[in-house]
């Protein structure tokens, strides 16, 4: 009998019983949905999880912003199946210090997204301290998990990897046999509806900022079916949409966060600038908006965190609850790095309480064909692409990695000639493009130009578009874009306002180059370079 199952779309979806627990594809949005299993199957089944203890594990949870490859010994456990249920682990660690090995244990708390202490060990030889960490992830074929334990030591001369044998520096982790995930009581509707209803009154009323804290860690703590989720979901959007006061908006975002709410995007953002415009931004004490722009890169929205740079967000060099590959991050390190198409992998939590404490960020199911990435020899941080949230049916192609000294990057025209012949077939386009002082102006400035586009945009769809004009003198950064010449009087004057309003520059700046064919398009006067595009529409 054929499983019957929504999407978020509202499109009513069915599947075949065998792929319960599976992840398909909507065919109305193109959104990933796990197949919900039959009211018959409910409650965990044996293990399907896999154990990989290969050096690609660990090149893995690089990728995913966990820790540093080298740095750490990994391990990644892998099931084609969602995680719903609690994960126990068991395994063994040897000591770096004085290779004496002993157990571990410890749980995986039932939701994808989330990270926090496995375990927290003496070695029993040396006395060494050992700390475990896990961090659980959706990926385009099921859920992994990474269990890790960091290097304790601080030289970063070296890693692992290039280290003459036997010379440990991070703890060694093995896992002999797969997990079972653990039975969970699952919460009623009715417990659900007690605490979200108190959770509720505490947030009209304005409560004390711990109190409506303590009632955010008692609802994401519920262990929930995925209905009863999006229901929780949905009353905290629309509890955050109308919401005024910085710390409590904060309070909500991030306990969207801990529920994994990928639709939640939009309204961080406008409640972001919504804060941005009633509250100092400058002002060095004001955690709670400085806490609401780092969550705004939890949720992927780098152009609201940006915008609050540019007004002035202060470059503090004190601790944030922010991570970057394992690593804490200042408020400086994090306006310089997303500048620099750098993201912010996690952010630390206490909703969480003891099961877990970072959230990681909310973004697009990572696919085979992700970047991955590489270290940058100068800083010996990792450069990765700008994301973003995504319309359905959107597409974009992401910034090849830095080759270059001077941050000029791989020529995309070929991809991007094929975009435009895809995405105009016989119509004829139009250009409208602004020049940028320089290529790391010209990064920041793409993702602003994207992210007002999502915010406006109507009609066929357009091409924003980052690149370079190159004559024999000079190589000019540029951003622009690419419409139908039916609508292009209509997107240089969208475009004129966006350069008002985020450049503050003058119109006449705006170069124009009109009813082109898809297959033979130019810049007039000069050879063009591609860096970087997405499509939005």
């Amino acid at each position: 009998m054929p499983l019957m199952f929504p999407c978020k779309c509202g499109k009513k979806l069915q599947a075949k019983e065998e792929l319960a627990d599976k992840r398909v594809k909507c065919p109305a949005c193109g959104r990933v949905v796990v197949v919900p299993r039959p009211a018959s199957l409910e409650g965990p089944t044996a293990t399907d999880w896999e154990i990989d203890a290969t050096p690609q594990a660990a090149e893995r949870a690089e990728r995913a912003g966990v820790i540093v490859k080298g740095r750490a010994g990994v391990i990644r456990l892998h099931s084609a199946s969602a995680l719903e249920h609690d994960l126990p682990v068991k395994g063994e660690v040897v000591c770096r210090h004085c290779q004496a090995v002993f157990p571990f244990a410890g749980g995986v708390f039932g939701r994808p997204g989330l990270g926090g202490t496995l375990a927290n060990l003496a070695c029993p030889k040396c006395r060494a301290r050992v700390w475990i960490g896990w961090s659980s992830h959706l990926v385009e074929d099921g859920a992994e998990v990474f269990v890790y334990a960091p290097s304790q030591t601080r030289d970063f001369a070296m890693r692992d990897d290039e280290r003459k044998t036997g010379e440990l520096r991070s703890p060694q982790l093995t896992i002999a046999t797969p997990p079972v995930p653990a039975t969970n009581p699952a919460a009623t509707r009715a417990q659900a509806d007690d605490v979200l209803a108190r959770f509720t009154d505490a947030i009209r009323k304005g409560q004390m900022y711990q109190e409506v804290s303590d009632l955010a860690r008692e609802l994401v703590l519920l262990r929930l079916s995925f209905a009863e989720i999006e229901r929780v979901r949905v009353a905290h959007r629309e509890l955050l949409e109308k919401e005024t006061r910085t710390h409590l908006a904060v309070i909500l975002a991030e306990a969207l966060a801990c529920l994994r709410d990928d639709e939640a995007g939009p309204i961080i953002h406008a409640v972001l600038r919504r804060a941005l415009d009633n509250d100092d931004v400058k002002d060095r004490g004001n955690v709670p908006l400085h806490d609401l722009c780092l969550l705004a890169l939890i949720f992927d929205n780098e152009a609201g965190f940006l915008d609050a740079a540019q007004r002035g967000l202060p470059r503090t060099s004190e601790p944030t609850r922010a991570y970057q590959l394992g690593k804490q991050v200042t408020l400086k390190t994090a306006i310089e790095n997303v500048k620099d198409g750098e993201r912010i992998d996690a952010l630390e939590t206490s909703l969480g309480g003891e099961n877990w404490q970072f959230i990681y960020a909310i973004r697009d199911v990572p696919t085979a064909a992700a970047l991955v990435r590489k270290p940058d020899s100068g800083s010996g941080l990792f450069k990765r692409l700008f994301g973003s949230l995504r319309k359905p049916g959107a597409s974009s192609t992401p910034l090849p990695e830095n080759k270059s000294n001077g941050g000029a990057g791989a020529d995309l025209s070929k991809v991007f000639a094929e975009a435009l012949i895809n995405r105009f077939a016989d119509n004829r386009i139009d250009a409208h493009w602004l020049p940028i002082k320089d290529d790391r102006g010209a990064r920041y400035d793409f993702q602003r130009l994207v992210a007002e586009a999502k915010k406006g945009w109507s009609g066929h769809g357009v091409l924003v578009v980052r690149g370079h004009l190159i004559d024999t003198m000079d190589t000019k950064p540029f951003v622009g874009i690419v419409c139908r010449t039916a609508e292009s009087t209509a997107t240089w004057k969208w475009l004129k306002e966006c350069s008002c309003e985020l450049w503050n520059a003058a119109a006449k700046k705006i170069g124009s180059v009109s009813d082109q064919t898809p297959d033979n398009f130019r810049f007039p006067d000069a050879m063009h370079a591609i860096r970087e595009y997405q499509w939005v529409g």
